[in-house]
């Protein structure tokens, strides 16, 4: 995308160019520099595609070299993922900067052109047509489907969801793995071991990726009732809903007559069956609608706020209730300003809530890229932003909370009865630095006071008179 961008503005950017590609170890980031001035006398405009540490060294080299090149550059870097959704931005008069650390490797874009040119190999193709290998073979027929591509990437999304980031070399050897495992080479045509959905789950310490595969996004881990009787029933796989391979699998014994190291045998023969359901079945997806983890409500949370679906409500609930927690009416349309009171380094025994964000003025927005550079980067977000808007569009500043899916899950676990004094400090500040922001966004006054006392653990609801001088109803909640 990026070298085509340049192709069709070449007269603008006569001097783009791979940052990284120029550098060496003797100059660091001189060269890049150099080149910036050669393009600074030419009056073209540079378009600067840099990885994290280069752009380090470059935005510290810069401030004495080109000070005003370093104050645009540094605009457009603070500015990444800031943009709404057909807000846009110029690039400046100079320069458009391409952070390449925005890419992840899992993206679709990157890891589907990864696996296109693994298997567009002419040897590989050779070989798998060849047919010496039968698994080799088997493995090349399923990877090269477009359904199973698919549902590879919905897995790599899964992923990117719940904060992986993986390295280029770590995705490329978990690619070629698939086709290529020294240590399945001895394994008979057809041996669970050899088969692709297996090697992707197959555990390899040295890899963080590996292990977020189990975790994250394994079908075999994820129950549904009734994808699993299917895999159980001889009646339940039929041939010709299989897209790929070689028809229906065998079907599994029965569980009942399975016991000792048999009843392993078959575990581990419906993991592999179920799996190869997610790959290659014409239901295989369905198998996620039931995954029960904060991390699979998370990646479906940014789905539905790609497709525009920006219902607030959930987390709303959520924050109220970790301040607050007793539902009360209007927990999941009122973000409340709660204001904790405490002695010394105490824990906070009382919270006061007297105002609150309506929630038609609360909202979930992702982070987008400049419009620039849409076209560039394949970029998929991993984290929202809660946005709370004032009550005239432009009057003041919204104010936002980054929600990623670590936040969420503590949001989750809330949601769930988890107690104020076990969340996580670093992410409860980030709670309270947002609840106390809230308060530039012009509040609305609750009709009633709501009042936590945390020592006798009791809820009310407080009436005053419109002077605060007198107490008109209590009621306990």
């Amino acid at each position: 995308m990026l070298r085509h961008r340049l192709e069709s503005d070449r007269n603008r950017f006569e001097y783009a160019f791979d940052a990284t590609a120029i550098m060496n170890s003797g100059e660091g980031v001189g060269p890049i520099v150099e080149r910036w001035r050669q393009a600074k006398a030419a009056r073209k405009h540079l378009i600067l595609a840099i990885n994290q540490y280069p752009l380090y060294m470059l935005r510290q080299k810069l401030r004495d070299a080109l000070p005003d090149e370093s104050k645009e550059i540094e605009q457009q870097w603070s500015a990444r993922l800031t943009e709404g959704p057909g807000e846009g931005s110029s690039a400046g008069d100079s320069l458009l900067l391409v952070d390449l650390s925005l890419r992840n490797p899992l993206s679709r874009g990157f890891a589907d052109r990864m696996l296109d040119k693994m298997l567009a190999d002419p040897e590989v193709q050779r070989h798998a047509a060849r047919g010496g290998d039968p698994n080799f073979a088997l493995n090349f027929r399923c990877l090269a489907n477009a359904t199973v591509q698919r549902r590879l990437f919905e897995l790599y999304d899964r992923l990117i969801s719940s904060g992986l980031r993986t390295t280029i070399r770590e995705l490329w050897i978990l690619t070629a793995r698939l086709l290529f495992d020294p240590s399945a080479t001895d394994e008979a045509p057809g041996s669970l071991r050899a088969l692709y959905s297996e090697r992707l789950f197959a555990l390899d310490e040295r890899f963080p990726l590996s292990q977020a595969l189990r975790s994250v996004a394994d079908p075999a881990e994820v129950s549904h009732p009734l994808v699993d009787r299917s895999l159980e029933d001889r009646q339940g796989l039929r041939a010709d809903e299989w897209l790929v391979g070689d028809g229906a699998p065998d079907p599994l014994p029965s569980p009942a007559s399975a016991g000792g190291v048999a009843s392993d045998k078959y575990s581990r023969r419906f993991v592999a069956l179920k799996r190869r359901f997610y790959f290659e079945h014409s239901q295989g997806a369905r198998i996620f609608d039931l995954a029960p983890s904060s991390d699979a409500t998370f990646h479906k949370v940014l789905e539905d706020s790609v497709n525009g679906d920006t219902d607030a409500s959930r987390l709303t609930e959520a924050i109220n209730l970790c301040y607050f927690p007793h539902r009360f009416e209007g927990i999941e349309d009122k973000l409340c300003l709660w204001i904790g009171h405490r002695l010394d380094e105490q824990p906070t025994k009382s919270f006061v809530a007297g105002e609150y964000i309506p929630g038609n003025r609360l909202g979930i927005r992702l982070p987008t890229l400049r419009g620039a550079l849409k076209d560039a980067l394949h970029y998929r977000p991993d984290h929202l932003y809660l946005v709370a808007n004032g009550p005239n569009a432009g009057a003041c500043a919204p104010e936002e909370l980054r929600i990623d899916a670590a936040l969420f899950r503590t949001l989750s676990a809330i949601s769930q009865g988890l107690p104020r004094h076990l969340i996580n400090p670093g992410e409860l500040n980030r709670l309270d630095t947002f609840v106390d922001r809230l308060g530039r966004v012009e509040p609305v006054r609750l009709p009633e006071f709501l009042v936590y006392n945390a020592e006798h653990v009791a809820f009310s609801a407080v009436k005053l008179s419109a002077d605060f001088k007198r107490y008109l109803r209590v009621r306990r909640l």
